[in-house]
């Protein structure tokens, strides 16, 4: 219940779960202070996990409060879907896969540089024509 000069508004499409952190969520938005209170209160969680009732007040809520995101309630914290935590998780692969990337570019110029200089030195040119003279046909 909440009083009807309250620009605050029960969402139906909440159902029995979340309502209170939509309306808090709600409060915040439009400037309000939001308290919580230390008050004994009754609630049946005593299996410590929610239902598909619940999840699904709370894919409401994330898509209610996408902005927001991520919201972190008493019994759970709301990423989005899972379509969103995915594309997260992918877009973080992503960024690690071209660093990595980036950091293998960086080390094979490393080795071209060193291998030119290599091929560059005189050794390398005298190595080259000692083998040549070696790999050269035997005259008869």
């Amino acid at each position: 219940m909440s009083p009807r000069e309250t620009p605050l508004r029960v969402d139906p499409s909440f159902g029995w779960h979340l309502y209170g952190s939509d309306l808090c969520l709600q409060a915040r938005h439009l400037g309000l202070p939001v308290v919580a209170v230390d008050a004994l209160c009754m609630h049946n969680s005593l299996t410590g996990s929610a239902g598909d009732a619940y999840r699904a007040s709370e894919a409401v809520l994330a898509d209610k409060w996408a902005d927001d995101l991520p919201l972190h309630l008493v019994i759970s914290s709301v990423y989005g879907p899972p379509e969103r935590r995915r594309m997260e998780r992918l877009e973080s692969e992503r960024t690690a896969a071209v660093d990595e990337l980036e950091r293998v570019r960086a080390e094979l110029d490393r080795v071209r540089h060193d291998l030119s200089l290599i091929e560059a030195s005189r050794v390398w040119r005298v190595r080259g024509a000692v083998r040549g003279l070696l790999d050269r046909p035997a005259r008869q």
